[in-house]
């Protein structure tokens, strides 16, 4: 039998995310269309995406941080922790790793965006009760890896295994602590609405230079072959495009959200 108070599940706690995320999205009027692992099962892939609209991409990496109490005893000469209140969460980050340089150059991308997602909460009724309150992403860090970066590097620290630690009102990257600014859930969706607005670029042309990009991966001949078949059975190249776009994410443990401006909406005028 299953204990539920024993731990979150990050399928669980990212089913919320994108659920709240797709909802503030589709209250600003624009459409939001999560990717989901069994559209390539189908005998014709196609998405609900009209790939000629202006369009961005969201891409969300999850992470369940590991509740802590206190830190162990620090040896002379390391960096002292940084000072949080109890409890705190904390996760690892290697961004030496494909996953973390895949997400950083996907950011690069100015219709793009890309955060880590962790939770300030540990247990299933933790979640359960932000959940039923609409508050997942309230009461959740939301940080981007050019964030992680842009710390690291102003600190002059490799590239290799960093940890994020955080507590309910601030964050850090560490072994060295260095504060990393928090993006709030109303940032994202004026990022998105601000990008929707001023580069109206379609949503298409964004999947296919993705698929015509160099992989990151070394395994580019399986991903031409998996875009070929694909393609066999897509209703058209964009909805091949999408799809391994958003495998692409899936692959790397990151959700792929499709959002575009409806035929319909003011936001571009």
């Amino acid at each position: 039998m299953i204990n539920l108070n024993e731990r979150l599940s990050e399928f669980s706690y990212g089913y919320g995310v994108i659920r709240e995320a797709s909802d503030a999205l589709a209250a600003i009027g624009v459409h939001a269309t999560p990717f989901l692992p069994s559209l390539i099962h189908e005998n014709e892939v196609g998405f609900d995406v009209a790939f000629d609209r202006p369009g961005v991409a969201l891409l969300l990496q999850f992470k369940l941080g590991q509740k802590m109490e206190r830190y162990r005893s620090v040896p002379p000469g390391r960096p002292a922790p940084p000072g949080l209140a109890s409890p705190f969460w904390r996760f690892h980050v290697n961004t030496a790793e494909a996953q973390f340089t895949t997400l950083l150059n996907a950011e690069q991308n100015e219709n793009v965006e890309v955060y880590y997602v962790a939770p300030r909460f540990s247990s299933w009724w933790e979640y359960s009760d932000a959940y039923l309150g609409n508050a997942v992403l309230d009461r959740s860090i939301m940080i981007t890896p050019r964030a992680i970066d842009h710390q690291l590097r102003s600190q002059r620290t490799p590239a290799g295994k960093h940890r994020v630690i955080y507590d309910d009102s601030n964050i850090f990257i560490c072994s060295e602590p260095v504060a990393i600014l928090e993006t709030q859930r109303d940032d994202i969706i004026s990022q998105i609405l601000k990008k929707l607005q001023t580069n109206p670029r379609p949503l298409g042309e964004l999947v296919k230079q993705w698929t015509e990009r160099p992989s990151v991966r070394a395994s580019d001949t399986l991903r031409f072959q998996r875009l070929e078949q694909l393609r066999a059975r897509a209703r058209t190249p964009e909805d091949a495009a999408a799809a391994i776009f958003a495998i692409d994410a899936w692959s790397i443990g990151a959700q792929a959200i499709f959002i575009t401006d409806p035929i319909d909406s003011q936001l571009t005028s």
